[in-house]
């Protein structure tokens, strides 16, 4: 597992040092992220054009639990009301990411923000071996999926995954 680590830490370096610009509770108690340069994205739905900005970097905590401590003391978790969530959440926003770790086998994750804020990702008790926790979009059109046990690497325009490998 240290290779995996390794391959976490030297993607996730270009930010690292970095303030998320955007951060926002979205549907039920999805986070996402916005780094880097502010990207504008347009696509066709149901025969309506929609766009959004994005940031270059763009992290989406997704199908997991998660909570929030701060000197590892719990501050709030993704099983809390939503309208405690939003205020608490959105604290992260100008916050320093100073490091992403994978620690244990199944790969739940920390990510250690400035003033001593750690967000920790696990997965489901119930949760499905396919079920992507969070997903990370990078630039070159990547997209870097956290799974139970593994980190997968895709195109973010294409069903098919490619090897974590791919990116070095």
């Amino acid at each position: 597992m240290r290779n995996k680590r390794d391959q976490l830490s030297a993607i996730f370096r270009p930010l690292i040092g970095q303030r998320p610009w955007q951060v926002r509770l979205g549907y039920g108690s999805f986070i996402t992220m916005e780094f880097g340069k502010k990207t504008r994205d347009t696509w066709v739905a149901h025969g309506r054009r929609s766009s959004a900005v994005h940031g270059e970097w763009h992290l989406w905590i997704y199908q997991c639990d998660w909570k929030l401590t701060k000197n590892r003391r719990p501050i709030v978790s993704s099983e809390d009301e939503r309208d405690r969530l939003a205020p608490i959440v959105e604290t992260l926003k100008g916050r320093i990411l100073e490091s992403v770790r994978i620690y244990d086998d199944s790969f739940n994750t920390d990510f250690a923000f400035s003033g001593g804020l750690t967000l920790r990702t696990t997965g489901f008790s119930d949760e499905d071996p396919d079920e992507e926790r969070w997903l990370l979009y990078m630039p070159q059109h990547k997209v870097l999926l956290n799974l139970p046990g593994m980190l997968v690497v895709k195109n973010s325009n294409e069903a098919n995954r490619v090897p974590l490998s791919a990116l070095a």
